[in-house]
């Protein structure tokens, strides 16, 4: 393995959980000013405000040999994950006299970590510039995309010393490797009483493909179907670390930048490889397509998703379609389907001049890209319920229903309820404050049969002994009340992340990845009946790796 391809390969690293608000700390070269990580929420962590967070400059405290590699640590003690426009880190240089101009050197995508209390180290090494530099700064960023969240700024102060005689670099005795899916016997009988939930398979350790594929519900074993060159859920440009691009992509449309955000003024734009989008997997049963939204390769990371990809299922076959500019004035975050072959579609459109305020938008997004809006009220605007959960409907009588979280309650995990009755003429939106005190939730699926709302809920965020319960959701009331007890405390960990789209409205079955304590790397898919009460688990497996995993009708069953 050749340096700049270790480069591109070692993006992640070590994941700790924490109860802590702070959001980037720069751990080696130590950051500006002061410096604490030993407690949570420290304001150490908290700076913003180009091109350093507010801190001034101090001597350097750390000297490096020019065109060496070195290794660079940092923490995202906060996860601010955007659903339809994921963020990104990066990291650049510049002379301490020249602050207007910052060189990038790496860039990292966010991940969906499916919990905004969460922490997680970032180890990346990267290629020092081939200059001399007695006073140089290493800028360090976190622009997550999150609706009223402004960018996260840290600056380290450093020296570069040139080298006339370069020693050339040790490989890598150890070199990681993306993880592999099997490859069972194509085409395998299905298990007795099973069903298949498709989704996307992806490695950040890959970052430029990803792999359609089904799981078996029973077995818990992982199919491919088909490879495609995206990746999934963030992006960024692996050119960038001095990477070559993977021989099996660059076939996909180029795309131009549009609706950018946040611009960086007079420094060079972080550029993106192809990725679709993260938690958005629309379907229609009608004609057994899959519906999300997808970035292309040739736009900047703060530019907002305006290309449509459809999948065949369950053959892969894609399409890409141009959106409807219109649909895409903001980030798409959310897609569910009508029941009639398009999809309905959720944003969050900024309030002109009341940055961190928004207005919601419904629209109808049809396979071709056209788009209509369905609703929008510039009267009702929000600055506190903006982080996206999940989204259902009742395709019967055209009702959306979107979960809403409370930016600032990571622990609390408070929520509303949004109803969009997109019948009514005009359409209305009201909602319902969540009764949080006994069960959380991060989703809601909709049951036509009892045209209830339901959830699985781990308890509380903070519990130590976690039990799922099966729930139902007052959209009118927001009282969450529990049905019965799908998994018992200790076997589980608490995690908010492991929904499939799509409730088997035919058979009233949910189905729900849990991770299991012990090992800590496996996971089972319960698979949960409505109509028996009765709760079944697969063989452990291993779903880590898998994305926008969904129950397609019409295919899965």
């Amino acid at each position: 393995m050749t340096l700049t391809t270790f480069v591109l390969s070692l993006a992640v690293f070590l994941s700790v959980p924490s109860t802590g608000r702070g959001h980037l700390c720069v751990i080696e070269p130590r950051q500006r000013g002061d410096f604490d990580i030993s407690k949570s929420g420290s304001h150490t962590c908290f700076r913003h405000g180009p091109p350093c967070g507010g801190e001034p400059a101090g001597n350097p405290t750390r000297t490096y040999l020019s065109s060496t590699a070195v290794t660079l640590l940092w923490q995202q003690n906060y996860n601010h994950y955007t659903v339809g426009y994921p963020g990104y880190m990066d990291v650049a240089w510049s002379d301490v006299m020249d602050m207007k101009n910052f060189h990038l050197l790496a860039v990292i995508g966010d991940l969906n970590e499916h919990a905004q209390d969460h922490q997680r180290n970032y180890s990346i090494p990267v290629v020092m510039p081939n200059v001399h530099c007695t006073h140089c700064v290493l800028r360090f960023r976190y622009n997550s995309h999150k609706p009223g969240e402004t960018t996260f700024y840290q600056c380290a102060d450093i020296a570069i010393k040139n080298m006339t005689h370069q020693t050339p670099t040790e490989p890598n005795p150890n070199p990681i490797k993306p993880p592999t899916v099997p490859n069972p016997t194509p085409n395998p009988t299905p298990m007795p009483g099973s069903a298949r939930l498709y989704g996307f398979s992806y490695s950040e350790l890959d970052p430029l493909q990803c792999e359609l594929v089904s799981v078996d519900t029973v077995t818990g074993v992982v199919y491919p179907v088909k490879t495609f060159d995206f990746g999934v859920g963030s992006g960024y440009r692996p050119e960038i670390m001095g990477a070559r691009r993977n021989r099996r992509t660059g076939g996909g449309k180029k795309l131009q930048p549009f609706g950018d955000r946040r611009r960086f003024e007079g420094q060079r734009q972080a550029s993106g490889n192809q990725f679709i989008m993260d938690q958005m997997l629309g379907y229609s049963e009608e004609s057994k397509m899959m519906f999300t939204m997808k970035h292309g390769n040739s736009s900047s990371l703060d530019a907002v998703a305006d290309t449509l990809l459809t999948i065949e299922a369950p053959s892969g076959n894609a399409m890409e379609k141009a959106v409807d500019a219109k649909a895409v004035t903001s980030p798409i975050v959310a897609m569910t389907t009508n029941g009639q072959g398009s999809m309905l579609t959720f944003n969050m459109d900024m309030v002109r001049d009341k940055p961190g305020t928004f207005t919601f938008r419904v629209g109808l997004l049809d396979q071709d890209g056209t788009y209509q809006e369905m609703y929008s009220d510039p009267s009702k605007t929000e600055d506190l319920y903006i982080n996206y959960l999940w989204s259902t409907a009742d395709t019967q009588k055209n009702i959306l229903y979107v979960l809403m979280g409370n930016e600032n309650a990571p622990d609390t995990l408070d929520a509303r309820v949004y109803t969009f009755d997109l019948n009514a003429k005009p359409a209305k939106m009201w909602y319902a404050q969540l009764d949080v005190d006994n069960y959380t939730i991060s989703s809601i699926h909709f049951y036509q049969k009892t045209g209830k709302l339901v959830a699985m809920s781990p308890g509380l965020f903070l519990d130590r002994q976690v039990t799922y319960t099966l729930v139902t959701v007052d959209p009118k009331l927001g009282l969450i009340k529990p049905l019965w007890v799908v998994a018992v405390p200790d076997r589980y960990q608490s995690y908010y992340g492991g929904d499939v789209i799509n409730l088997d409205q035919q058979t009233g079955v949910l189905y729900h990845v849990l991770r299991l304590t012990d090992p800590p790397d496996a996971d089972v898919i319960a698979t949960v009946s409505l109509e028996t009460q009765s709760v079944t688990f697969s063989s452990p497996t291993n779903l880590r790796h898998l994305h926008n995993l969904s129950f397609l009708p019409g295919v899965s069953n």
